[in-house]
């Protein structure tokens, strides 16, 4: 139930009272609220409109900013990953291609000083 139409259907019930309370009848509490709105039934105007509109972009912007960094992150981290098995497998290759360049080598100059010997 909506909180408006809840005081219009109590509007005339009159609250319990404590014994140890003091209450005053609603027509003197009228009188010295009459003329005074309460928070609830202050009219929204454009200065608290425009600071909703304000926090919800600020907020939008950061969420945005944020998703944009942690995918700047990621994607940088996976580069580097790339690159890094990228090189070592070039390295791997040149090892390999190094130490069967060197194993030539030794049987070339084995073969060679058997024949000398």
């Amino acid at each position: 139930m909506h909180w408006r139409k809840f005081l219009l259907l109590n509007a005339n019930k009159k609250p319990q009272q404590h014994p140890n309370r003091c209450y005053k009848d609603r027509d003197e509490v009228d009188e010295e609220t009459e003329g005074k709105q309460s928070p609830e039934e202050l009219p929204i105007d454009g200065t608290t409109l425009e600071i909703v509109v304000v926090v919800v972009v600020v907020v939008v912007v950061v969420v945005v900013v944020v998703v944009v960094v942690v995918v700047v992150v990621v994607v940088v981290v996976v580069v580097v990953t790339v690159v890094v098995v990228v090189i070592i497998i070039i390295i791997d290759i040149a090892l390999l291609k190094f130490n069967a360049y060197i194993t030539k080598r030794k049987k070339q100059t084995n073969v060679t000083q058997g024949v000398l010997c």
